[in-house]
């Protein structure tokens, strides 16, 4: 992903990002030892719009 997309950025800025699904992360996290691991989409008020992910889980 990349683009001028930072408030008062005037140079371009390339940032990696990783796009699992819910289930994805869970099952990234319980492989790596994570317990009580519990994940989301919390939906976006505005009708249509994208909602925020949502991850917790136990070290």
């Amino acid at each position: 992903m990349g683009g001028k997309w930072l408030e008062g950025r005037e140079t371009e800025l390339t940032v990696l990002r990783w796009q699992h699904t819910p289930e994805q992360w869970s099952d990234l996290l319980k492989r790596h030892g994570f317990t009580d691991v519990q994940a989301g989409v919390v939906p976006n008020p505005e009708s249509g719009a994208l909602g925020t992910l949502l991850v917790t889980a136990r070290a």
